[in-house]
């Protein structure tokens, strides 16, 4: 569902929720979940093509290294909440990074049209992705007795 928000900001730079899909992954997952998720989301966003193809390519390396980066540094079977509103926070932020390898003007207005609300929205999708794999990861370890 995340990925089917793709919006068209300018023509061939395209916007969708898959970094905090492929954040999470690393996250939860670790290398492999995160190597698979990122390798899918490159080979699509270079299919598609663009202006925008390498600001998507990089926002994308850059979800998989801030997942794998939060896995290796809060990662583990009990994620504290605050753990979680970080990432969440942080994930949209280093995404944005994405935008400074496109030219100067359309990153400029990118940031001056866009950034505001792509960092709401993928703060908030970011938030209930890793929250529902936190609960999901905390009930599979009540019913198993871990």
């Amino acid at each position: 569902m995340s990925m089917m928000t793709a919006a068209e900001m300018l023509p061939g730079v395209i916007f969708d929720l898959r970094t905090p899909l492929i954040a999470a992954a690393g996250l939860f997952g670790g290398v492999p979940a995160a190597i698979v998720s990122a390798v899918v989301a490159v080979a699509y966003r270079v299919h598609l093509g663009g202006q925008g193809l390498w600001g998507g390519v990089v926002a994308i390396m850059i979800a998989l290294g801030s997942g794998l980066l939060a896995h290796r540094l809060i990662g583990g079977p009990h994620i504290r909440p605050v753990h979680l509103v970080g990432f969440a926070i942080l994930v949209p932020l280093a995404g944005l990074s994405g935008y400074l390898v496109l030219p100067a003007a359309i990153w400029l207005t990118l940031v001056r049209d866009t950034a505001i609300p792509v960092t709401v929205l993928s703060f908030a999708t970011t938030l209930l992705i890793v929250t529902a794999l936190s609960r999901e990861r905390s009930r599979r370890a009540l019913l198993h007795g871990n």
